[in-house]
């Protein structure tokens, strides 16, 4: 193996042993009446937050929606700080903030059908 395979596997290592670390993650409820299901990914450090919003529909498979940056590493879902509501064209995902801003807060869920 060359020294920049070598470089790249062990930061690659890293990277997914500091996801595991550090990251939260959360599958929200309630699920849709087709089964779908939000899951979230949030990281905070220092001052710094950030989340990740994916759909699950009913066969497990997800994809990212959407994502948002949160000031003083504030985490909302891990808070129990949002509201997710359905609704029959799709669903809604609201960050609600304690101080520390949540950009964007509103964020728009469709779930895609099962194959």
């Amino acid at each position: 193996m060359t020294l920049p395979a070598v470089v790249s596997v062990l930061f690659s290592g890293l990277g997914a042993l500091d996801d595991v670390s550090s990251a939260k993650y959360h599958v929200l409820s309630p699920a849709n009446s087709d089964g779908c299901r939000v899951a979230v990914r949030e990281v905070s450090f220092l001052f710094a937050g950030s989340g990740t919003v994916y759909v699950v529909n009913a066969a497990g498979i997800g994809w990212k929606v959407s994502s948002w940056t949160a000031d003083d590493g504030y985490e909302p879902v891990s808070s129990r700080n949002y509201e997710l509501k359905w609704h029959s064209d799709g669903g809604s995902l609201l960050l609600h903030s304690n101080g520390d801003p949540v950009w964007p807060g509103l964020h728009e869920i469709n779930c895609p059908a099962a194959p």
